[in-house]
C-alpha cells in the first residue's frame, strides 16, 4: 500500500520534523517536503489532535517520553522499511532507538496516539490489537487495547 501517494492525492496535512529536535515542537509545513538537512516526513492526518497531544504532555517527563516515542514510531512507519509490520515491534524499536524505557501503559498510550494521528493509524491499530487480543481479536471492534489495564471479573 502506497500510503504516501494516497495521502498526497487526498491533500491531507503532513508534518515535517527535524530528527535533531525530537523533544521540541514539530513544525507543520502543510505540503510534503524533503530537506537535505535531515528533515523527516511524518504523515499526520489529525494535526490538531497531534498538537493537542504534544501540548498536553509537554509539562511532565512521563507524558513527554510517550510523545517522543510516538513521534519516533511514526517516523519508523514512514521510513520505507516497515511496509509490513507488527505494531508492538514498531513501538519496541522506537523505544530502543530513544533509550526511553517506556512502561506497558505508555506503550498502550503510544499506540492510541499513532492510531488517531498517523496516516497508517487504522492499520497500526489493527496490528496492535491483533497482537494483544490473540485468538479473541475482532477486526470490527473499535478502540486500542492497552495491555497494562486489567479487567477484573467477579462472580
Amino acid at each position: 500500500m502506497d500510503h504516501h501517494r494516497k495521502l498526497r492525492k487526498g491533500k491531507k496535512r503532513e508534518l515535517v520534523i527535524s530528527s535533531n529536535t525530537l523533544g521540541k515542537r514539530a513544525v507543520d509545513k502543510g505540503q510534503p517536503q524533503k530537506k537535505k538537512n535531515k528533515k523527516e516526513l511524518i504523515m499526520i492526518i489529525d494535526q490538531k489532535g497531534w498538537e493537542k497531544c504534544v501540548k498536553n504532555n509537554s509539562e511532565d517527563d512521563y507524558g513527554k517520553c510517550a510523545v517522543d516515542v510516538a513521534r519516533e514510531a511514526m517516523r519508523l512507519l514512514d521510513d520505507g522499511k516497515h511496509e509490513e509490520f507488527d505494531a508492538d515491534d514498531i513501538i519496541t524499536e522506537a523505544d530502543k532507538n530513544l533509550d526511553a524505557g517506556i512502561t506497558g501503559f505508555m506503550a498502550g498510550c503510544i499506540a492510541n496516539i499513532i492510531s488517531h494521528c498517523h496516516s497508517r493509524g487504522e492499520e497500526f491499530r489493527k496490528s496492535w490489537n491483533k497482537h494483544y487480543a490473540g485468538d479473541k481479536y475482532d477486526e470490527n471492534k473499535k478502540g486500542v487495547i492497552n495491555p497494562a489495564i486489567l479487567t477484573i471479573k467477579t462472580k
